[in-house]
């Protein structure tokens, strides 16, 4: 399916269009293919379950809910967020 979608978007483009990016070529289980300004995953029904994509578009309303709450209406372990200035670590509340 991946490599007809390829195909058929090298077919089709326009000149000056761009080249579609390529990843998960060395994996069996999903690959990811990026046309500029769409986005296409491929994934093995198991794959697909472990990445929960779907949670993606939940998130973002949650996250949102979160952030009007005050950090007192939160227990002392929650885990708030991630500092401002680094997203290798997670900052806990104390």
């Amino acid at each position: 399916m991946a490599n007809y979608m390829l195909k058929m978007y090298k077919h089709l483009k326009e000149d000056g269009g761009p080249h579609a990016q390529i990843e998960g070529k060395e994996t069996d289980d999903w690959l990811c293919i990026d046309f500029g300004d769409i986005v296409v995953h491929f994934m093995l029904p198991e794959t697909r379950e472990v990445y929960e994509l779907e949670k993606l578009w939940t998130l973002g309303p949650y996250d949102d809910q979160l952030a009007q709450m005050t950090p007192q209406s939160l227990p002392k372990d929650f885990i708030f967020g991630l500092t401002p200035n680094s997203s290798d670590h997670l900052e806990t509340r104390t």
